[in-house]
């Protein structure tokens, strides 16, 4: 079974990928990422992605801004229903029992990129709630 999850962003993009019991992970650069991901998707099984939520907060500073991140997550979500590879979106929110959950099984990691760390734990959060060996 191949899982990949995606932690996007407007520069940078985080991504995991399971692989019959093999775990990867890297931060690649956004304008990369979706050409390597449309030739990716037909291999894949399943498709974590963290959701975008626009908080009432964060809304004044991302007046005007393109929203990247936004469109990054759509073309994925169009990708993955053309290839027939189903999706699951993940709150940001996640993350943080994860980690918790990780570091009880003794699962660590160290990637310099937050990105790709974040992608991780989406990964691993899906895993968990699947029931699927960690």
């Amino acid at each position: 079974m191949k899982i990949l999850a995606v932690d996007p962003g407007d520069s940078h993009v985080g991504v995991a990928q399971y692989d019959d019991g093999e775990v990867t992970a890297e931060e690649v650069a956004a304008a990369d990422w979706l050409p390597r991901f449309a030739g990716l998707v037909v291999e894949l099984d399943q498709v974590v992605v963290e959701e975008f939520r626009l908080y009432p907060g964060s809304a004044p500073a991302l007046s005007w801004s393109p929203m990247r991140t936004v469109e990054m997550i759509g073309v994925i979500r169009w990708l993955c229903s053309c290839a027939g590879v189903p999706i699951t979106l993940q709150s940001a929110a996640a993350k943080q029992p994860t980690r918790a959950q990780c570091k009880a099984r003794g699962i660590e990691w160290k990637h310099k990129s937050g990105h790709a760390s974040d992608a991780l734990l989406h990964l691993y959060y899906y895993m968990l709630r699947n029931k699927m060996e960690v």
